[in-house]
């Protein structure tokens, strides 16, 4: 059994479980993660691990984990249980926190055009000409950008490019 973190130093929980993917690795894994994204969560499942655990319930939850798990079980802390309950249910779940690294992921490639073109400061107008879209098809672009970074304004989206190295 191994309990791993989405962010590691090297190699990242993702990349651990893609890696024992392609080499056929078959082992338990837990993720213990501060992340509560449903998107990470839902990415970490497909990859394979079997609970998932956030550090705030972590005390609470990981001998259980463990039982389960070595039992053939999955487990999930009382939190990702709520959140993965009102997804199947079709509820509405709020983006929860993620690793700047998956948010990028979860880009569109017209989005990540028109995240570059605001961190060189273009406007929306101009943002349209370059692009060939309508103006009411960027400002959607821009909306989804700081709700999806979690960012309040374009010096947000400009900081989030650099740092991530989109520009």
């Amino acid at each position: 059994m191994l309990i791993l973190d989405i962010t590691m130093p090297v190699l990242d929980g993702f990349e651990v479980l893609k890696h024992f993917n392609k080499v056929g690795i078959r082992q338990n894994v837990i993720i213990l993660s501060s992340y509560d994204d449903i998107k990470i969560v839902q990415e970490m499942l497909s990859l394979g691990c079997n609970g998932y655990i956030t550090k705030n319930n972590a005390g609470e939850h990981i001998v259980d984990a463990i039982k389960a798990v070595a039992n053939g079980e999955q487990y999930f802390s009382s939190d990702i249980q709520n959140i993965l309950v009102k997804t199947f249910a079709g509820q509405h779940v709020p983006i929860g926190d993620a690793p700047d690294k998956f948010l990028k992921e979860t880009l569109t490639d017209r989005e990540l055009d028109v995240l570059k073109l605001i961190s060189k400061q273009h406007n929306s107008p101009e943002i349209a000409d370059k692009l060939n879209l309508g103006l009411s098809t960027v400002e959607t672009h821009r909306k989804n950008l700081l709700r999806k970074l979690k960012v309040k304004n374009s010096v947000g989206l400009a900081v989030y490019a650099v740092k991530n190295k989109i520009v």
